[in-house]
Parts: structure tokens; sequence; C-alpha cells
């Protein structure tokens, strides 16, 4: 019994010292399996079968294109629309 964990991505960069509204179209994400992306025209969104959403930060301090130091993402809410 294998366990199928699609993973769905989509990337953007949160303006500096501005507080903006954006809109993550479904319809945009790309997925992912094991870290490879995937064909969409073979696995299809079911937006149904959606249960959780998750935020990942990348592009950390580590990196050295990046500026050290702290940085903050402040989300004041999410919300799911049709």
């Amino acid at each position: 019994f294998e366990i199928f964990l699609l993973i769905l991505r989509w990337c953007f960069q949160a303006p500096a010292e501005e507080f903006v509204t954006l809109k993550l179209p479904l319809a945009e994400f790309r997925p992912y399996y094991r870290g490879q992306e995937i064909s969409l025209d073979e696995n299809p969104l079911d937006t149904s079968a959606i249960t959780s959403i998750g935020l990942k930060v990348d592009m950390g301090p580590y990196l050295p294109e990046n500026q050290a130091g702290v940085a903050a993402l402040e989300i004041d809410w999410i919300k799911a629309t049709k």
C-alpha cells in the first residue's frame, strides 16, 4: 500500500516594507512529487481533494546571494475562494 502525496507549488517574492494582497490562483500551481515537477496533464488538480495548505519560506540567509540577518513575513489572513 503506497501513499501518493502530491505537492503543488506556486512561487512569489514578497515586496519589502510593504503590505500587499496576493491572489494565488490554483490554475497556476504546478505539481511536484519527491521534489521533481510532474506533468499537470497527467496529474490534473482535483480541488475537492485538497485537505490542507502550507507555507514555506525559501531562499533563507544561508545562501550567498541573500542578505544576512533577521527577516519576517507577516500574514494577516488567508482566505480560500472559488
